[in-house]
């Protein structure tokens, strides 16, 4: 990835430093050694158009980028271009494509864009675009307050807190279907857990397993429900089909677990469960769209 028209003497600074150091022993002569190099979570390159800078950092093991564009610049100086890619296009979900020679394809997700006011972070329209008859990609930004900082990340899609008042320490699995959507199962304590659309829309015994499916921006819940009786639950696994129908399967100590065309309609311990005792059954439960 190469930018456009961009200053080749860019200042290149670390920020949020970590605790770890580098030495390098290369060849046999002392005074080309380079030891205590510092190393940085950010590398950030300042000016790389007039008052935008680029910033690398890793996020859940991917590197990412993002611009930063200070009051009154332009965004629209931005150009991308991708050296080896064969062809380059933008898809129905807005994320950017790239054809390489050889059949396969790189993605880019849609960019986040976004201003922070009072503490607040505010989405800002925004999409990919090919300018320049092909060759180069930058961004198409709608209205937004040009008196404030502008943050175009192209790869984080969404991340969000999701829980109650209680514990969620089992987060266990996830799933996505062909469109996007996030399906979640896990093990949550909260008596005020964000339900939606919910098959139980109460915790019923000491923690409950829950399900959940977020739409592909992560700014709804399509559902999310408790699965629980008046013991305890563990959500462990989640599978989704075509359809869109959810799969769970984890452990219940309830004898009162919710039942629906039961394969097995009682309860098989030897009496009410302790969170993954001896005494718990498996559970199996599928859930329509």
């Amino acid at each position: 990835m190469k930018l456009a028209g961009a200053n080749p003497q860019s200042e290149v600074v670390g920020g949020n430093e970590l605790p770890g150091k580098v030495n390098y022993f290369i060849g046999n002569d002392p005074a080309r050694w380079h030891t205590l190099i510092p190393t940085y979570a950010r590398v950030q390159y300042r000016e790389v158009y007039p008052g935008i800078d680029l910033v690398y950092h890793g996020d859940q093991g991917q590197l990412e980028y993002e611009f930063m564009v200070a009051p009154g610049a332009d965004p629209s100086r931005i150009a991308l271009e991708f050296r080896g890619a064969k062809g380059l296009a933008i898809d129905a979900r807005g994320d950017l494509v790239l054809q390489m020679a050889d059949g396969r394809e790189f993605r880019q997700r849609r960019p986040v864009i976004y201003q922070e006011a009072v503490g607040r972070r505010m989405e800002v329209e925004g999409a990919f675009q090919i300018t320049n008859s092909g060759s180069s990609v930058g961004f198409r930004i709608a209205g937004y307050d040009s008196t404030r900082p502008l943050v175009s990340d192209p790869v984080l899609v969404y991340s969000t807190y999701f829980g109650g008042i209680g514990n969620e320490t089992e987060w266990r699995a996830i799933a996505a279907d062909a469109a996007g959507n996030a399906y979640v199962a896990g093990t949550t304590a909260s008596v005020n857990f964000p339900v939606a659309n919910a098959i139980q829309s109460e915790l019923r015994g000491t923690q409950d397993a829950f399900v959940a499916k977020l739409n592909p921006a992560g700014s709804t819940l399509i559902y999310c429900t408790y699965l629980g009786g008046s013991a305890a639950e563990i959500g462990y696994a989640i599978a989704v089909d075509m359809s869109g129908n959810a799969y769970v399967t984890g452990l219940t100590g309830s004898t009162d677990f919710p039942l629906a065309n039961a394969l097995q309609s009682v309860y098989g311990g030897s009496g009410p469960g302790n969170n993954g005792g001896a005494s718990d059954d498996a559970f199996v439960a599928k859930i329509a769209p």
